[in-house]
C-alpha cells in the first residue's frame, strides 16, 4: 500500500490534468460525482521503469478512485 487516503479520512485535492499519476488523470476521464473506479495503472502511466522511493520498477499501480465533488478553479 502507497497511499490510503479512506484510511486517515483526508480526501486528496487536485486539479484532474495534473493528477498524481498521469494514469489517474486518463483514467478519471468521464467521472461524476459519487463515481468510483478502480484505476490498474501501468508503469509506464505511473511511477516508470526506474520507479522510485514508494515503488519498485516498472510497478503497476492500482488506485481505488472516488469523486466526492468537483471545485471550480
Amino acid at each position: 500500500k502507497l497511499h490510503d487516503t479512506w484510511e486517515t479520512k483526508r480526501p486528496e485535492t487536485f486539479v484532474t490534468s495534473s493528477a498524481p499519476l498521469k494514469g489517474m488523470s486518463t483514467g478519471m476521464v468521464g467521472m461524476k460525482v459519487g463515481g468510483k473506479r478502480k484505476l490498474a495503472i501501468p508503469y509506464e502511466l505511473a511511477f516508470g521503469e526506474a520507479g522510485n522511493d514508494l515503488a519498485p520498477p516498472k510497478a503497476m499501480v492500482v488506485c481505488d478512485v472516488s469523486i466526492q465533488a468537483l471545485v471550480a478553479q
